[in-house]
């Protein structure tokens, strides 16, 4: 069994089958509108992500650079580098002793254990003018810090004591620990504990945002602690960061949120979904001229909207015309408006023009995966009698399967069929149609499963089967059944017996388009492969064989 991709020249359009989305406008033209659902669910998004958690990737734990901390407090185990020059050269790395000391030759000893980074050189230089009055240089500085492990503890993923440098941040050693746990975490109160006592806080949001670490000297011993998280609100909507932003406070100004989350410039206003303890819920719009003044309380929930009422729509124009290919129109302009703007060439075919939708498009693509699945779920669901059948049912299995993941890549474009009884007054455009006008064409197309695809000079004393004989008859896979004559303006009809294929009209500009037979031993899925393929065909110009 092989998959076979040929592309042919369709003309987009929707077939009439259950799966399928056929819009003629011929009928009335509807547009289904999503029932509304619960303010709170529309708010909260189940996905919702806490900021700042994404930043522990292991990224942060993976490296350790050197910086210069002034305040740095020199230990035990350090490692010193001295450069003397002038009178005595000296080239020397001295480790400090556990007396605290450093041993420089010709000079003696020196205990730095406890002074700060930046006062080293001065107390190496003292001791140095004390033996040699001039013409010594000297220069000191902290080469190597000792190791220290520190106990990671509280609302982190992987609590544990993990070692690191002295001079390691904040963040390196709670990306050691898998990060904190976003749930129950706080990213604003977390402790560095020494001997039992709080020592120091760090508010992660200042790295966050404005990536600001404080400096700080860890010790062997020391703990971070994780604490639980505190007030929280979540912003979605038309935001640049949506997710959970914590605060500290039970009131927080609703500018200084929205500048957390970036909201977006375009934004009008803000809807506060806020919990009472009578277990209802409040909805309040606030304008963003008031965000000034407005606070917002913790576990409230904010949608940020942009309420503007489009007055102009935006047409694509393709194919064979002359002059603008992007037509703007009033909101609700019909299509007559556009064929006022529109540059026709004598080569145009106007009568047949398309329109392609995006909303059409979409429930195309929702249709089509749909049925998609149904076929999967048949396809792994089915089982066999023998094991003969059972190998071969395998190997068809995987082939159905490859069609599957091929036809999920497909993008319906949502083609809207024009009958040429258009009344091209009451038929109005959307936002983003593209209107695409065909090439008036001599030739008739025949694809598929013929023994001769080609382009063949229409004559209007010619049949579908004479046209079908002229590329060398049918296939020996050819499904009889879905032989399909296709339309330049997009809609389709099925020549399913002998008689259409002598007797229906064929016009210049036409497609025939020969479908295959479906060599499956389920019944079911072979129906199934056949109406899949069938809209896929017309709704894409794209036909995947098996």
């Amino acid at each position: 069994m092989r998959i076979l991709l040929i592309t042919c020249l369709v003309f987009f359009s929707m077939a009439c089958q259950a799966t399928a989305l056929e819009v003629s406008v011929g009928e009335s033209l509807s547009t289904t509108s999503e029932e509304n659902t619960n303010a709170t669910e529309t708010i909260l998004s189940k996905d919702s992500q806490v900021f700042g958690a994404s930043i522990f990737d292991g990224s942060f734990s993976k490296t350790t650079l050197p910086s210069y901390n002034p305040h740095y407090i020199i230990s035990i185990g350090d490692t010193v580098s001295l450069r003397l020059w002038g009178y005595i050269e000296l080239q020397q790395e001295a480790i400090v002793d556990i007396h605290g000391n450093i041993f420089i030759p010709k000079i003696g000893t020196v205990n730095v254990a406890g002074l700060p980074n930046n006062k080293l050189n001065t107390v190496v230089k003292n001791l140095v003018r004390k033996k040699y009055k001039d013409n010594v240089f000297v220069y000191a500085f902290i080469n190597k810090s000792q190791p220290v492990s520190v106990f990671v503890t509280g609302n982190v993923k992987k609590p544990g004591l993990y070692q690191g440098m002295s001079s390691d941040s904040i963040v390196q050693y709670l990306d050691k620990a898998a990060g904190i746990n976003p749930h129950s975490g706080s990213f604003r109160v977390i402790n560095v504990l020494r001997n039992g006592q709080v020592i120091h806080s760090f508010d992660l949001y200042h790295f966050l945002v404005s990536g600001e670490v404080d400096q700080f000297q860890f010790r062997n011993g020391d703990s971070i602690n994780v604490t639980n998280k505190k007030n929280s609100i979540s912003v979605s909507g038309k935001v640049n960061v949506p997710g959970d932003f914590e605060f500290t406070a039970e009131l927080i100004p609703a500018n200084t949120l929205l500048q957390l989350a970036q909201a977006s410039i375009k934004s009008t206003g803000i809807n506060i979904s806020d919990w009472k303890t009578n277990g209802k819920t409040t909805i309040n719009f606030i304008p963003r001229k008031e965000w000034n003044h407005t606070f917002i309380h913790a576990g409230s929930s904010v949608e940020v909207v942009a309420d503007y009422q489009d007055t102009k729509l935006k047409l694509c124009i393709s194919g064979e015309h002359t002059g603008k290919n992007t037509l703007i129109l009033p909101r609700d302009a019909t299509l007559n408006e556009a064929f006022k703007e529109i540059q026709f060439t004598k080569f145009s075919a106007s009568k047949s023009v398309q329109i392609f939708r995006k909303s059409i498009a979409a429930k195309q693509k929702e249709l089509l995966d749909a049925k998609l699945s149904e076929l999967e779920s048949l396809v792994l669901t089915s089982g066999a009698a023998t094991k003969d059948e059972a190998l071969l049912r395998k190997n068809e299995t995987e082939s159905i399967l490859e069609f599957i993941r091929r036809a999920r890549q497909i993008e319906p474009r949502g083609l809207v069929i024009l009958p040429e009884s258009t009344n091209k007054k009451s038929f109005v455009l959307e936002k983003e149609d593209t209107l695409y006008v065909p090439r008036k064409s001599s030739l008739v197309l025949v694809n598929g499963e013929v023994a001769f695809p080609g382009a063949h000079l229409w004559n209007q004393d010619k049949s579908i089967k004479d046209y079908l004989n002229q590329s060398g008859g049918l296939g020996q896979r050819a499904n009889e059944e879905y032989i399909l004559l296709i339309h330049p303006n997009g809609s389709v009809e099925r020549c399913d017996s002998s008689y259409k294929r002598r007797n229906m009209l064929v016009s210049p500009g036409d497609s025939i388009l020969v479908m295959p037979q479906i060599e499956v031993k389920h019944l079911q899925i072979a129906r199934d492969v056949t109406q899949i393929l069938y809209q896929i065909a017309v709704a894409t110009g794209v036909l995947l064989a098996i």
